[in-house]
């Protein structure tokens, strides 16, 4: 059995519209099983705090943050407009989720250390993130160049690590985080902006917060981090969809440390038909509530 650590944190989930149904089942599990005496902060679009009752929020320590008004400078509107100078204005999502990640450094929210948790992910077993003040870290095996391609432009860094650091969670330093977003900024440049014009657009995807941040401790704070392996399963979607039960997933636990439910997969019927129905009715009830 995992002995816990006594080092506390936050947990932060972005989350949008599309993950909230599977997050409030990701909550009862990490409450279960990633201990601390911090608070949950769910960063979403204010039209999705009606997902997460006040009860629900009481029971699991929860805080809501907009996501629009956790920082002055940090907006949806904002990175899309910054984006659209590129003609990606279709990647908004995707950058602006990774800004939110890194800039709760900045806020008022924000302590010593903080998790971050995909919305996705299922903690199966009691984890641990801490060996002393040694903050723990789960290798993943992909590469993508232009992430590193990215990073050496915006920080000079040539040397990386061997594996990857985009796992299913982060635990970051603060005082790290917010040393790092200070020298992404450039002369009459924010942070957000100098990411951005750092990117080779001619790539779908050229920037990544994980890979960015994990090589900076590398480079700068060696010894701040160190590698141990998590058994994760990517694929429980496609084996239960999001509408596994908790019993499934006891059962998962058995094999793996962390489940993802990721939303574009599909399970075998009938549970695919439970699955599509599902879809369906998330992106009817989010454009009612832009109506």
């Amino acid at each position: 059995m995992i002995i816990m650590e006594k080092k506390q944190f936050d947990i932060i989930i972005p989350v949008s519209y599309k993950d909230c149904g599977i997050l409030k089942k990701t909550i009862r599990w990490v409450r279960k099983n990633i201990e601390t005496q911090g608070m949950l902060y769910v960063i979403t679009s204010e039209s999705c705090f009606s997902d997460f009752p006040s009860s629900f929020c009481k029971k699991h320590h929860i805080e809501l943050i907009n996501e629009n008004k956790m920082l002055d400078s940090l907006t949806f509107g904002r990175v899309r407009s910054l984006l659209a100078r590129h003609n990606k204005a279709n990647m908004t999502g995707w950058y602006f989720q990774q800004f939110l990640k890194m800039g709760f450094a900045l806020t008022q929210y924000a302590k010593g250390y903080y998790l971050i948790w995909d919305a996705d992910t299922i903690p199966l077993q009691r984890l641990s993130f801490f060996d002393e003040d040694t903050i723990l870290f789960n290798p993943k095996k992909e590469h993508h160049q232009p992430y590193f391609d990215t990073i050496t432009r915006l920080t000079g860094i040539t040397q990386f690590a061997a594996h990857s650091f985009i796992s299913e969670h982060m635990m970051v330093c603060t005082q790290v985080m917010k040393e790092l977003v200070a020298k992404l900024a450039d002369e009459g440049k924010d942070w957000v902006e100098n990411i951005i014009d750092h990117c080779d657009m001619s790539n779908i995807q050229t920037f990544s917060e994980f890979e960015t941040y994990g090589n900076y401790c590398l480079t700068f704070h060696p010894g701040l981090m160190k590698p141990r392996l998590l058994t994760t399963l990517r694929c429980g979607g496609r084996l239960f969809g999001r509408q596994v039960s908790d019993k499934e997933l006891e059962l998962l636990a058995l094999d793996f440390d962390t489940a993802s439910f990721e939303r574009r997969e599909y399970p075998p019927f009938p549970r695919s038909v439970v699955a599509c129905l599902d879809r369906v009715a998330t992106e009817l009830k989010h454009r009612i509530k832009n109506i």
